[in-house]
């Protein structure tokens, strides 16, 4: 007669309790680092969008006809740097230059509207345009362009020192007309 000797099929308590341990102490790590990735993520998101609304500030100012808007560009509505004098195209000599009236500012919406500065809600950027230098002879005029948010309550924006908030810049040139 064989006799078969018969083993159990399943995990003891204490397996199952080892097991359970090893999979918390692997995921802990994992859950604990979520906030700061969904954080980096959403920071990465408004770099991204302010980076995007610089490049559309630029080409806005560059791409409306001086005699169109009144002197401001299409989409934002900022003061433009050339101006239509007789038949042709000239430097905007009511640009003011590195100064406080020089710096011409609006917010914008979460749709890439503006809107005014002292309406602007939380989520707002901020568009600003501060022209630093005209032409000398033939030479270009030159431009920073900030976008920053939260955007300010206030009318300008001449210097980000000692500011709040994130911001990013480009410095341009308008060719001579």
């Amino acid at each position: 007669m064989i006799r078969f000797v018969s083993r159990p099929n399943a995990f003891s308590l204490i397996e199952l309790v080892l097991a359970i341990g090893i999979v918390v102490v692997a995921l802990l790590p994992i859950v604990a680092l979520l906030p700061i990735g969904i954080r980096n993520n959403q920071s990465s998101v408004e770099d991204g969008r302010a980076a995007n609304l610089l490049t559309l500030l630029e080409s806005d100012l560059r791409n409306t006809h001086p005699s169109a808007n009144n002197g401001r560009s299409t989409l934002l509505g900022l003061t433009l740097p050339y101006k239509i004098s007789g038949d042709r195209i000239v430097i905007n000599d009511a640009v003011a230059l590195a100064t406080l009236s020089g710096s011409y500012s609006t917010a914008i919406d979460r749709n890439d509207a503006p809107v005014a500065l002292s309406s602007a809600k939380a989520g707002n950027y901020q568009a600003s345009v501060i022209y630093t230098a005209k032409p000398s002879g033939n030479g270009p005029l030159q431009a920073r362009l900030i976008v920053n948010w939260p955007a300010t309550n206030t009318t300008q924006i001449t210097d980000l020192t000692g500011r709040k908030g994130n911001y990013v810049e480009a410095y341009v040139t308008f060719s001579n007309p």
